[in-house]
Order: structure tokens, then C-alpha cells, then sequence
């Protein structure tokens, strides 16, 4: 009998590009090298010089430029200030989990407020004072965006939908725009699931009323982890538009962010070794998109298996 044995790591990989331009300027390189690890969630420094990401439920910031790896705390969830000085991140599960602060050269944790984030944090204010995260309103089975103060710990809802979870909220590097996508179907985890990505203008942190939100995708697709190029004239998105979970750009308009042109592919990822189809749960929390000025970084699977004969005994049945 020939069988084979087989294993996928989940690791960090950096995409070199001029995000502002939407131009590669490199091979994509892997950031992380554990086998067997699975890397998550992984944020960007806007100078891109540090990531953190969660690994096996502990919180880890690496230095981009020597490769060196601090574990901080234990928690999930992460995500990395903009000048990469401190990580907020969750303890515990959905409504009962708690958001927190700590250092990237690590330190005591300190409470920013408890049930306040219930998928996480995501985008920061360009200042690090105010992170946006998602909350689930289990009355209405939907989930809707919050602002949340990191110094007060007061949580303010900035967006809602009464028919359609929202999810994902990032604001532009200015905190004038906001991204985030809308969920079109019932959630699952049918890779058929199709979400619209929308930008709305911020003033004070707060979004414009709904009739102002701009479509930036058509909601035919699997469209996910929207996140703006730092002069706010590209967005940078996941997709599984031509059959594959790949990254996409569409470019804005520098005034209206109004979309111009179609979205164009800027990294392929069909079946090849590594890939973000074998990033496990990788439609929901666990695959990420972060943007820098100079890379993208993301987590890809890599699959590694090998073949194996086995003599059977003379005796072997199917009834066995």
C-alpha cells in the first residue's frame, strides 16, 4: 500500500512593494520559519519595521530587520500601534473577552475595558489613541463597528447596519476614510460567501451616514482584509475572483475615493506551495493582510508532505 503523510505550517511572508504606486519590487520572502507553527493575524508597524502576530496563543512581536522574536503576553488577537510601540490585544472568547495594552519590549498587561471586542481590534487612529474593533449584537444576530478609547477604555458604536454584519475596519493613514466590508449572505464558512468592501469619509473619528458609503467592490466575491496604501489612492484586498484566494488593488480616486478602473491582481497564488488556500480558517479571523509603505505581509501555508510504501500482511482483510 503507498499512502502519504503530509503537515501544513502557517507562516509569516512579506510581499516587497511601493504600495503607494501598487509596484513589486521583489521575490516574496518568508518571515517566519517554524514548522508545525500556525502565524495569525499578523500587524504592521507603518514603518514596517516590526509585526506582531499570535502563535499558539501567545503574542509575539519580531523585529523585521533582525529576525529577533519577543513573546509579550498571552492573548490573541493582535494588533501593532502605528509607530509599533505597544500591541492591543484579546483575552478570552467573544463577549467575555477582554482587550489589552502592553509594551512590544514587553511588561505588566494593563485592562482597557472587558466585553468591548468581541472580534478583536483592528485599524488604529493615525495617533495610536483609538482603535477600532468589531462587536456581535446577539439580538440581532449581526455584528456592527466600534471606536474604542485605549486611555479611557470607553467604547463608542460608529457603525451599524440593520440588515448586514459589518466587519474589518481600517482607517486611512490621514483618519479621514475608513474601510470595512459588509457580509451580503447569512455568515458561514461556504467559501461562496460574498461581502462588498465600502470606504466612507471620518470626521472626528465618526464615519459619514450610510447614504455617503462608497462601494469599492461589486459583492459578487469573496472580497476580505481591506486595508488603504498610505496616501489613501489604493486599496489593497484579499479575493477569490478568478478562483483563488489571491491579492488584489483597485485604485481611488485621490479626491472622492471613488473607484478607477477594474481591480487588477498584484500577487497570484494559484495552488503553488504557498498558498492562502491552505492557511487554515483562513475565510474568517485567522489569515491577515497588513500594508506598509514598502511591503505587504501576510501568512501563507505551506504544505509539505512525502510518500510512504507499506507491506501488507498476507493475512490483512477488509473487514479489519
Amino acid at each position: 500500500m503507498v499512502f502519504s503523510v503530509g503537515s501544513i505550517s502557517v507562516n509569516l511572508w512579506s510581499i516587497p512593494i511601493d504600495t503607494n504606486q501598487e509596484r513589486v519590487t521583489g521575490e516574496r520572502q518568508r518571515l517566519t520559519h517554524v514548522e508545525g507553527a500556525s502565524d495569525e493575524q499578523v500587524s504592521l508597524s507603518r514603518d514596517g519595521k516590526k509585526a506582531a502576530f499570535a502563535c499558539g496563543g501567545k503574542i509575539v512581536v519580531e523585529d523585521l530587520a533582525t529576525g529577533q522574536e519577543t513573546q509579550i503576553a498571552t492573548g490573541d488577537q493582535p494588533a501593532l500601534s502605528p509607530d509599533g510601540s505597544f500591541v492591543v490585544y484579546t483575552v478570552g472568547e467573544y463577549e467575555k473577552a477582554g482587550l489589552y495594552r502592553v509594551s512590544t519590549i514587553g511588561g505588566a498587561p494593563l485592562k482597557i475595558c472587558q466585553g468591548c471586542a468581541y472580534f478583536g481590534p483592528k485599524g488604529f487612529s493615525s495617533d495610536g489613541s483609538k482603535v477600532l474593533a468589531q462587536e456581535f449584537v446577539e439580538k440581532q444576530g449581526l455584528d456592527r463597528i466600534e471606536l474604542i478609547d485605549i486611555g479611557s477604555g470607553k467604547v463608542s458604536v460608529i457603525l451599524s447596519d440593520p440588515n448586514h454584519s459589518l466587519w474589518h475596519p481600517y482607517f486611512s493613514w490621514d483618519d479621514q476614510w475608513m474601510t470595512f466590508k459588509m457580509a451580503l449572505d447569512p455568515i458561514s464558512n461556504d467559501p461562496g460567501q460574498h461581502f462588498r468592501i465600502y470606504i466612507t469619509a471620518v470626521k472626528d473619528f465618526i464615519p459619514a451616514r450610510q447614504s455617503r458609503w462608497i462601494a469599492l467592490t461589486n459583492g459578487e466575491y469573496w472580497d476580505d482584509k481591506p486595508q488603504l496604501s498610505p496616501d489613501g489612492n489604493t486599496l489593497y484586498f484579499t479575493s477569490n475572483r478568478d478562483g483563488y484566494n489571491c491579492f488584489w488593488a483597485q485604485r481611488l480616486n485621490s479626491r472622492t475615493k471613488h473607484p478607477e478602473g477594474a481591480p487588477f491582481a498584484i500577487q497570484y497564488l494559484h495552488y503553488r506551495q504557498s498558498t492562502l488556500s491552505r492557511v487554515p480558517g483562513s475565510e474568517l479571523l485567522f489569515r491577515e493582510l497588513s500594508v506598509a509603505r514598502d511591503e505587504i505581509v501576510t501568512n501563507l501555508g505551506e504544505f509539505h508532505a512525502d510518500i510512504w510504501m507499506t507491506q501488507l500482511s498476507p493475512n490483512f482483510s477488509r473487514s479489519r
